[in-house]
């Protein structure tokens, strides 16, 4: 996939954004991952061995928990800063790295 640098170090596929969303559908099918949506996540809990996630659907419960997240949150097209409130919760220390194109 080819991709292109806009302001701030902002990367976008030439395509579209659809590319990268096949991609981690192939790469998660693949991993049997169970697809659940929409959902709505109001909590998410850690007892030591497993997470819980209070959501819409229920509370759901995984042994691993994966946060995808495109940076930082850019509330004009409906993103949040979910994924970076999730990693303080947990006591994770948030560092700015150079930007790395998916899209390779």
């Amino acid at each position: 996939m080819d991709w292109h640098e806009k302001h701030k170090g902002q990367l976008f596929c030439d395509d579209s954004s659809e590319s990268i969303i096949q991609l981690l559908k192939s790469e998660c099918d693949a991993g049997g991952v169970t697809w659940r949506r929409p959902v709505t996540v109001e909590t998410i809990r850690h007892d030591g061995a497993r997470f819980f996630l209070d959501s819409s659907a229920g509370t759901i419960s995984s042994a691993a928990l994966v946060i995808a997240t495109g940076g930082l949150s850019i509330p004009k097209i409906g993103a949040t800063d979910f994924a970076y409130r999730l990693a303080k919760q947990f006591g994770h220390k948030l560092v700015s790295i150079p930007a790395r194109p998916w899209c390779r």
